[in-house]
């Protein structure tokens, strides 16, 4: 321990730091995407897996990234379909004339006047 302090007070110092530093950015306004603290996550645990692993870790580590993006593009395939299907069951409860009101509302149907 170079520092005099264990690893897990080390670990709990930064990650106290690091919610400190967060939490100000919130309050100040700047908007930090949970998807990426999550995916710098998961390439950091996959990295020191890698790194443990010997001379196969480097292989290993691009192929579990490469089944976890596999993996997050069908669960988009799947959120996609179920989007269109509720869009659509949504436009079913519309009648013929909630469309036209609509479309005159928004001037979605508006004939285009040459210049």
């Amino acid at each position: 321990m170079p520092n005099g302090k264990n690893p897990q007070d080390q670990l709990r110092e930064l990650a106290d730091a690091n919610d400190a530093r967060l939490a100000a950015l919130g309050r100040s306004g700047v908007v930090v995407d949970p998807v990426s603290i999550l995916h710098a996550r998961i390439d950091s645990l996959m990295d020191s897996l890698g790194h443990v692993m010997g001379p196969s870790g480097p292989t290993w580590v691009i192929v579990a990234k490469m089944a976890f993006q596999a993996h997050l593009a069908e669960q988009f395939n799947q959120v996609e379909t179920e989007a269109g299907r509720t869009q659509l069951a949504q436009g079913a409860l519309f009648s013929p004339a909630m469309i036209a009101e609509l479309a005159r509302e928004t001037g979605m149907f508006r004939v285009q006047q040459p210049p």
